[in-house]
This record gives C-alpha cells, sequence and structure tokens, in this order.
C-alpha cells in the first residue's frame, strides 16, 4: 500500500531488532515503503524525499546498515532505484533497476537505469539488483567479473512464479559462484500476492537461510572465504569463452 509514513515506521522496529542483533545490514523488498506498483508515479522524489532520509537517519541512529528502494525523481519517468546506506547514515551506492517488467507494463511509467553497481562495505564486494534482473544472467556475470561476493536482490515477486524466483536465485548464485540475497515482498496489493520467500543462496547453489513463507525478518550470515574457496574447486570462469559469446550475440 502506498503508506509510506506507517511503512516506515513499522520498518523503524525491524532496523532496531537487526541493529540489537549486530548485523551488519538490513534489507528490504522492492519499494517496501509504498508497495511495488509499475504504473504509480505517487511519491517520486529525491534524496531529500521522506523515505531516504528516514532510512538515513535510522542507519545512523541504530548504526546498521541498510539496502531500501524508492521511486527516484529524475527529469523525465522516475527511476526503481535501491540505495545501500552505510551505518553512519551516508549513501554509499545507488543502483537503478535495468530490466523494467515489460509484461507488468512498469516501462510506460518508469525508465529504466543504464549502470550496474558494485560497492564496498564492510569489507565485501556487493553488486545489486532487482526482482526482474534475476531473469537476465549477463548482469550477474558482469558483477562475477568486477569482483562481487555478494548480490542483494530486492524484489516483488509474486506467489504464481515462486519456483522461478527459487530457481534464478540459486543459479545465479551457483553459475558465479557468489552468494545471492533474493529478498521478496509479502501480502496483496491489485497488481498480485507475494509469498515472501526471502532466502540466501551460497557459492555453491545450496540455500544458506530460508525466512518461509510471510512477513518476517531474517538473520543469515555470508562466508565470504567461501567465494574463493568455491572457485579453487571448480574453476568454471577460466573456461568462459568471452570472444565467441560476443559473435553470438551479433
Amino acid at each position: 500500500m502506498e503508506e509510506p509514513e506507517k511503512n516506515l515506521v513499522r520498518a523503524e522496529g525491524m532496523i532496531r531488532e537487526a541493529s540489537s542483533h549486530g548485523s551488519d545490514i538490513i534489507i528490504f523488498p522492492e519499494q517496501a515503503f509504498t508497495g511495488w506498483d509499475p504504473l504509480s508515479q505517487r511519491y517520486a522524489d529525491g534524496e531529500e524525499s521522506l523515505i531516504v532520509s528516514s532510512l538515513k537517519k535510522y542507519a545512523e541512529e541504530y548504526s546498521v546498515g541498510i539496502l531500501g528502494s524508492y521511486r527516484k525523481k529524475t527529469d523525465g519517468f522516475p527511476e526503481n532505484t535501491s540505495l545501500l546506506i552505510g551505518d553512519n547514515g551516508d549513501i554509499i551506492a545507488s543502483y537503478s533497476k535495468i530490466h523494467l517488467f515489460t509484461p507488468g507494463r512498469e516501462g510506460e511509467a518508469f525508465r529504466s537505469g543504464e549502470s550496474p553497481v558494485v560497492a564496498e562495505y564492510k569489507g565485501a564486494r556487493i553488486g545489486i539488483a532487482i526482482c526482474y534482473d534475476l531473469r537476465f544472467p549477463e548482469l550477474f556475470t558482469y558483477y562475477k567479473r568486477c569482483g562481487a561476493e555478494i548480490v542483494f536482490v530486492p524484489a516483488a515477486w509474486p506467489c504464481r512464479r515462486m519456483k522461478h524466483w527459487r530457481t534464478f536465485i540459486i543459479s545465479r548464485a551457483a553459475e558465479n559462484q557468489f552468494f545471492v540475497a533474493g529478498v521478496n515482498t509479502a501480502g496483496e496489493n491489485y497488481v498480485d500476492s507475494y509469498c515472501g520467500g526471502s532466502f540466501l543462496a551460497d557459492p555453491y547453489g545450496e540455500v544458506a537461510a530460508d525466512s518461509g513463507e510471510g512477513e518476517c525478518l531474517t538473520f543469515a550470515s555470508a562466508d565470504l572465504s567461501s567465494v574463493g574457496e568455491a572457485g579453487r574447486i571448480l574453476p568454471v570462469f577460466p573456461d568462459r569463452k568471452e570472444e565467441l559469446y560476443i559473435k553470438w550475440i551479433r
């Protein structure tokens, strides 16, 4: 629902709890504070908006990193944008969704981003993708080439395609030998029904943590040393044929 004030109050409670457990970062689903709507441009604003300023304040107050998203105002259509905010309240990275969900007409109200993002935080190299981006493995291959160790994927993935959700996250993790954290919304709106199902896949394609259905706060840890270990055990990337892939695509 498009009730950012109410949703931010609920989010603060989760952020406080994450901080009390010593978490490095808390990740919220795609457009968690307005609800995902592919056609709504309400609450599109800049970094001084209620959503962004509140998240920055919470990050600093509770000394915990936050990944949250908002509708970023531009000189044209807004962008579906995720922000990585450090535990001092500073914005570390901003990623705007590259692959807009054409089946849901998202491109009619939003414009796509053009720049992948890899950021350093708490000793980890982090990539960011959003929901439908999962269906495009090239983005994740790029993140691998950039040295990403974990990719955060906030999403609004509907109940009726949950099999795809799990398949894609596990596949992106296993084929690139890094962690992928998929964080999905729960509840209903006029667009669809959402079942949660957030989980963390490790570099071997195994499920390292699983929230199950519904809304909840789930804690997970990622041993980043396993990223290099997976590559040593099964050195896949040296066998890639980039020069051939480029020919085929052309």
